[in-house]
């Protein structure tokens, strides 16, 4: 990263990184490590059976609660970062000169994918600040994680399948491989799969037995036991697919780099005939306007 000063105003600086690329390679790593340290910190102090738990359940106690909604900020945020990138890469990549008719396509679908993606990182502060517990002082609460999970869940999915439209087409302006297109084709499948098992599932061991709240410690005798097994290989699946997505776009990051300008009030604020003077005027021109 580095600062340069602007050739038209002394204090306009700009921030360039060429790091972007790294942001694909963390995203994931860090999905991993929020999913499995309050895993193994649960499983460690016998809050939790160690086969197969909810991802949901292994955050119901504490310490390892406040350990799960404080790394699904991080996840939200730079989960953010990601996606604002993307857009402008693909913004960028848009106004091209060349495939009109394609290039108006990925711009469309980019900015479509917007609102999904947004609504994904809603889903995961939701589920950061209503965490489910096995012990359920408000109701109302595992109602609004439920609600969460479905969102990001579905916020995602939807995204990812934009994107995935967006590699179709990427195929032929040379933004990505058909490889890549069919690599993101089936992660986007595999998440819609095991992104609708997982509330069937565990809405059907419900019907087989279970209250509306379900227990830490399950085993095989239990009824619904096979329905939550299930349900449980789907949450778990659709969390580690979407770091696997935009894992993928490791490669396309190393195409650009960011820059990230600004220009202090002041240096704008010079009359000229009762207005503003433009950023990038020179002094020759501000002396013909009078």
């Amino acid at each position: 990263m580095r600062r340069v000063l602007s050739p038209y105003c002394p204090t306009a600086m700009t921030t360039i990184t060429r790091a972007v690329h790294l942001l694909p390679i963390f995203y994931p790593i860090l999905i991993v490590v929020t999913i499995f340290t309050p895993y193994i910190i649960a499983v460690s102090l016998d809050h939790v059976y160690p086969f197969l738990p909810s991802i949901s359940k292994t955050a119901g106690f504490e310490p390892e609660g406040s350990i799960f909604g404080f790394l699904m900020f991080l996840v939200a945020w730079i989960g953010l970062l990601a996606l604002f990138i993307r857009y402008l890469q693909l913004k960028g990549f848009s106004q091209q000169g060349f495939e009109k008719d394609v290039l108006h396509k990925v711009s469309w679908f980019n900015t479509i994918s917007l609102s999904p993606g947004v609504l994904g990182i809603i889903g995961v502060v939701m589920v950061a600040n209503f965490r489910s517990s096995v012990i359920q002082i408000v109701a109302a609460i595992y109602q609004v994680h439920n609600v969460g999970t479905g969102i990001l869940f579905i916020g995602s999915g939807v995204y990812f399948w934009f994107q995935t439209l967006i590699s179709y087409h990427g195929v032929a302006v040379k933004l990505n491989s058909k490889s890549m297109f069919l690599f993101r084709l089936a992660v986007s499948l595999i998440m819609t799969v095991s992104g609708v098992a997982y509330p069937f599932f565990k809405y059907t061991k419900y019907s087989n037995g279970m209250s509306g709240i379900e227990t830490a410690h399950w085993s095989p005798e239990e009824a619904g036991y096979a329905a939550h097994v299930i349900s449980s290989v789907g949450e778990w699946i659709a969390c580690l697919t979407i770091g696997i997505y935009i894992a993928s776009f490791y490669k396309e990051f190393q195409t650009f780099s960011l820059e990230v300008s600004y220009v202090e009030n002041a240096e704008l604020e010079r009359k000229s005939n009762g207005g503003y003077s433009k950023v990038g005027q020179s002094k020759e021109d501000e002396v013909s306007d009078e």
